[in-house]
């Protein structure tokens, strides 16, 4: 016998809101311009509701789409999942299994959709507004906003800074600014997110029309920034010129309230992406000058990683240690983090192992009170270079290894690249040709990952093909290392 049939969600969601109207299929059909029989066919699943269908369903029965999709969809989803299984007696009549189960969903639905749009009818009669021009006291409220949003799913927060004037305010983009920033190291998508919700409130946010261009500059610049992480620097530029221009063309009624060095540093990082070094180094020393003392060590810890990636490494130490008088361990723990792991990477990089390996304890702590897991499988890499280093061949191996499948596991194309490069250059210093030969084998997947550039690939390739012939070289491996290290600091991962 064959199975009957479940109605969809979108058959559901048609029944639901024209439920909460008490409508007829032709006044929900005139409502949305469309003809009767379609409504008829959306119910019975005969045709399936488009996204621009959804959008005409949403605007005829009053509702924001952004709480059809953020709201509604997900609990019919839950009450279709519950539902199951009916008996095969209420599926035969599928008309009717869609009714009861519609009808329902339909009851308990139209108390909360009735609930929720009274608060929100509420809330444009009499709606949350900050009085007066734009303050520093406005981070108090963005505060309190941001701990609500905080625990929220991506698609709650777009729906509550659509609806509620209280998620629409300047201060509460800056905070997911500077959300977004912290989590461009380790959750991109996330960063990207955050950046693209704090550029919508500032094109919902009230104020003077000057300070909301420069709001809007700042907020772009932000956007810039996690593009730059999640989609390469190219992808930045366009986004970076409009803040510029923007943050130029406005004007904020305090100068300090939005802070100018935060687009300067957050440039710099840009221009290193992109290998232009000179003027990140220029825009460093512009951020330097513009910012608090307590803003000083983040930046210097920026700038060493321009000279670092410059080829510049005993400068990346100075400044580094330059950067460790001025950062704050108890207040940012991880800037403390980075501090240290940059200065050990930055001696293995000049070979000093042992002063590396002198250090690596305590990187360990941090990394281990940070409980970030990126970060954590890259402090084993380094100490996989520093046992390599010293000698202690083993130990490095089973590092590389480690590393290996987490990077893999995560499909993080060049870190799993250039450790396997490490691990090959261990291999061929023991004469195990066919262990590389194993390695290339398995770096296949590599070649098909998306947004590794063409020099760097071309050097990983020549490589692969020199350890499938048995021929690979620790000198090949190493400049095929250099060459991949470019292109990922091309990218700004």
């Amino acid at each position: 016998m064959e199975e009957p049939t479940r109605p969809d969600v979108s058959q559901l969601l048609v029944q639901l809101l024209r439920s909460l109207h008490d409508w007829e299929q032709a006044e929900l059909a005139a409502k949305m311009g469309v003809d009767p029989s379609t409504i008829w066919r959306y119910e019975h699943g005969t045709v399936t509701l488009q996204p621009k269908a959804k959008e005409r369903l949403a605007a005829a029965t009053n509702l924001p789409l952004s709480l059809v999709e953020a709201v509604l969809v997900p609990a019919l989803e839950a009450g279709r999942g519950a539902s199951a299984p009916f008996d095969d007696e209420t599926f035969a009549d599928v008309e009717r299994a869609g009714a009861e189960l519609g009808g329902t969903l339909a009851g308990a639905g139209r108390a909360a959709v009735a609930l929720l749009l009274a608060a929100l009818e509420a809330a444009d009669l009499d709606p949350w507004e900050r009085t007066g021009p734009p303050a520093a006291a406005d981070r108090l409220e963005a505060a309190d906003a941001w701990e609500r949003l905080e625990t929220c799913t991506a698609e709650e927060r777009q729906f509550l800074v659509e609806t509620c004037r209280e998620f629409q305010t300047w201060a509460l983009a800056e905070r997911l600014c500077h959300e977004s920033e912290k989590a461009a190291s380790d959750r991109p998508e996330e960063a990207l997110e955050l950046a693209e919700l704090a550029c919508r409130m500032a094109e919902l946010a009230r104020g003077d029309a000057f300070f909301l261009l420069r709001l809007k500059g700042y907020t772009l610049a932000f956007l810039a920034n996690a593009r730059r992480v999640t989609e390469g620097p190219r992808a930045a530029e366009g986004d970076f010129t409009f803040a510029v221009n923007f943050w130029h063309t406005g004007a904020a009624p305090d100068p300090d309230l939005l802070a100018e060095w935060r687009l300067l540093d957050l440039e710099a990082s840009l221009r290193r992406s992109l290998r232009q070094f000179a003027e990140a180094l220029a825009l460093h020393a512009r951020a330097l000058a513009a910012a608090p003392p307590e803003a000083h060590g983040r930046i210097l810890l920026k700038k060493a990683a321009t000279y670092e990636q410059q080829g510049e490494a005993e400068s990346a130490i100075d400044t580094l240690r330059e950067a460790a008088a001025l950062v704050d361990g108890e207040r940012e723990p991880r800037l403390r983090f980075a501090l240290r792991f940059n200065l050990t990477a930055a001696l293995v990089d000049l070979e000093r192992y042992a002063e590396a390996d002198s250090l690596l304890p305590e990187v360990k702590d941090l990394s281990a009170a940070q409980r970030n897991e990126i970060d954590q499988i890259r402090v084993v890499w380094l100490s996989g270079k520093i046992a390599a280093g010293l000698g202690r061949t083993e130990e490095a191996r089973d590092a590389f290894e480690q590393v290996r499948r987490d990077f893999t596991a995560r499909e993080m194309a060049y870190d799993c690249a250039l450790v396997s490069l490490d691990l090959a250059k261990l291999h061929l210093e023991q004469g195990r040709n066919a262990d590389v030969r194993a390695l290339a084998e398995e770096m296949l997947w590599i070649f098909k990952a998306q947004g590794i550039e063409r020099e760097a690939l071309a050097a990983l390739r020549m490589f692969c093909e020199a350890a499938r012939k048995e021929a690979a070289t620790v000198d090949l491996a190493r400049r095929a290392g250099e060459a991949l290290g470019r292109g990922r600091r091309g990218t700004g991962r």
